[in-house]
């Protein structure tokens, strides 16, 4: 694929003319994240909030809602003691299966004296294929005779369907006003309950309308798609060009560290056992990427020990070709590590506090070969080790 500076830069001025503000991360998007089970944490959490034995104090303020989002608050009277379950096993003839969310009072293997029955089905992306009939028939048999079952079909957008088997469809967009209204006229102090409850139907909200980006956003990205393609196809390129470089400078180290502090025998994590001069390797060489977005670099790591005092050396390999390479302690405070830090500052410089604790730059470079940036690197380590100029690598 081609790529035109002028067009490319065209539509990164169109982007700096967006103002823009990403929505604040969600609770419950953190604990879903990269997880494709969305109903599952939702039925639970739900679960959570409808059990008014739970913690969060909130009574039976969400069942409420529920019924009378369902128009069914006159059907059932909620009274005393009564039980959630979870993926409740149901078998009957027309089909078997397990009812999401199934709340009942005195219902025991589909006998007893109970009065409530609800069986609550929840729908976040997957097709409706349960058995509804089964289910319903269930929540009637709890309900006992004389008392209406509810059944609930619980979806982000409506469902059109010419036969839901007796159930009810309620949006999670209705549910989530009848809970907002009465949490209004809650007479308690919010609780971090009642906080998480309102983040969970933000969330559901946000999984409505596909993501929490920018609607101007959106309609740029959407008018530019071919350029915006072109430019991230254009980055992704070169950052796997950096990574590579990053990835033979790091193989290049790690060449020189196991001919120092290695035996040429043992392997893994025992490979580098030799102790020179005081320090010893605290952990392989490696790669860190997280400094991609911020610098749009690739950084090789050494970790060498000494005592306590872990000293880290960070060769920043740039998009421009040019590299850069810091020294910093990692847990120890200035002072247990300034005499080490001072056998390879550069002349003038003193271990001081600079570009954040305990760090400082000891060398850098215009663009070079990876085996040149590497024997550099290597150079500066071999100067902390032995408290000697080091004129070569070897």
């Amino acid at each position: 694929m081609g790529y035109s500076l002028s067009e490319l830069q065209e539509v990164l001025e169109k982007f700096g003319g967006i103002e823009y503000e990403r929505r604040p991360t969600n609770f419950f998007e953190i604990i879903n994240r990269n997880q494709s089970h969305h109903e599952k944490y939702v039925s639970n959490a739900l679960a959570f909030f409808l059990d008014s034995s739970e913690s969060h104090g909130l009574g039976t303020l969400v069942l409420d809602a529920l019924l009378e989002a369902a128009n069914a608050q006159n059907k059932v009277v909620v009274e005393g003691d009564y039980y959630v379950e979870r993926e409740k096993n149901v078998d009957c003839k027309k089909g078997k299966g397990y009812i999401d969310i199934f709340i009942s009072d005195n219902c025991v293997d589909e006998e007893g004296d109970g009065k409530l029955g609800i069986a609550l089905e929840n729908k976040i992306w997957a097709k409706l294929g349960n058995p509804l009939e089964c289910y319903c028939e269930q929540a009637r048999r709890c309900a006992g005779k004389g008392n209406s079952p509810v059944c609930i079909l619980l979806t982000l957008i409506e469902q059109k369907h010419d036969d839901l088997h007796g159930f009810c469809n309620v949006t999670y967009e209705e549910l989530a006003e009848r809970v907002k209204s009465k949490l209004n006229l809650f007479d308690h102090t919010p609780s971090k309950y009642t906080y998480l409850l309102v983040e969970f139907f933000e969330h559901l909200g946000t999984l409505k309308r596909g993501g929490r980006m920018d609607k101007e956003l959106i309609e740029f990205l959407q008018e530019n798609r071919k350029q915006v393609f072109k430019l991230t196809d254009a980055v992704d390129h070169a950052k796997k060009d950096v990574q590579s470089k990053a990835k033979q400078v790091r193989s290049r180290i790690e060449e020189y560290v196991k001919t120092f502090f290695g035996d040429g025998v043992r392997e893994g994590a025992d490979q580098y056992p030799r102790e020179v001069g005081g320090f010893t390797i605290a952990k392989k060489p490696w790669l860190w990427t997280g400094a991609w977005k911020d610098s749009l670099s690739q950084i090789a790591v050494v970790d060498l020990k000494n005592g306590d005092c872990i000293i880290a050396f960070d060769t920043y390999i740039y998009l421009n070709g040019k590299w850069e390479l810091y020294i910093y302690a990692r847990n120890k405070p200035l002072d247990e590590c300034r005499g080490l830090f001072e056998r390879i500052l550069p002349e003038g410089v003193t271990a001081e506090e600079k570009d954040g604790p305990m760090k400082y730059q000891v060398d850098s470079g215009a663009e070079m070969d990876a085996e040149e940036i590497a024997e550099r690197v290597w150079c500066k380590i071999r100067e902390l080790v032995t408290g000697e100029e080091c004129l070569s690598p070897a």
